[in-house]
């Protein structure tokens, strides 16, 4: 396998490459390759615009895990594994003895969960420390690539967050 190194590319030239096509495409891609072994010869020439912004301080708390947040709550509440257990059999029991769902029981809930996980996020937000984070690389690039075997193709790069149409690719 060939590494950076290998290529004697810049960092910057190594992120254009990157963004040739983002994870959803990718998968996309290989959707269209089948099984084999292929002898690939390509001349890939790169042409675009990198903008990359100064970094940023945040607060890292944009995803709060909904399950480890409520185990540890409990945990430090003083709340055993065998008291959940009664506390959930309690609640499905009490739903089915008024004869309502047990899930639509448990999910009227979840607005006083949402809220006190939106009250934490804020609290979190102005104790926490911050944390530094890279500027995110926007790119504007297109390849175009000549293959030894076919003519020269220009392929299309779909903007970040859109779809490219693989039945109309070449």
């Amino acid at each position: 396998m060939t590494t950076l190194d290998d290529m004697d590319l810049q960092p910057i030239e190594v992120a254009a490459l990157e963004r040739l096509y983002n994870r959803t495409e990718k998968a996309a891609i290989r959707k269209h390759v089948r099984p084999g072994v292929y002898d690939i010869d390509l001349d890939v020439k790169v042409k675009g615009r990198l903008t990359v912004p100064a970094g940023e301080f945040h607060t890292p708390t944009v995803s709060i895990p909904l399950l480890a947040t409520l185990a540890l709550a409990l945990r430090y509440s003083g709340v055993t594994r065998e008291k959940t257990k009664e506390a959930l059999l309690r609640a499905a029991t009490d739903a089915v003895l008024k004869g309502q769902g047990v899930e639509d029981t448990l999910t009227s809930e979840l607005p006083w969960v949402k809220k006190a996980l939106e009250e934490l996020r804020e609290e979190l937000g102005a104790t926490l420390p911050k944390a530094f984070r890279a500027g995110k690389i926007k790119a504007e690039v297109k390849a175009h690539v000549k293959a030894s075997s076919t003519a020269e193709h220009v392929l299309p790069v779909a903007p970040e967050g859109s779809e490219l149409d693989f039945d109309n690719l070449f």
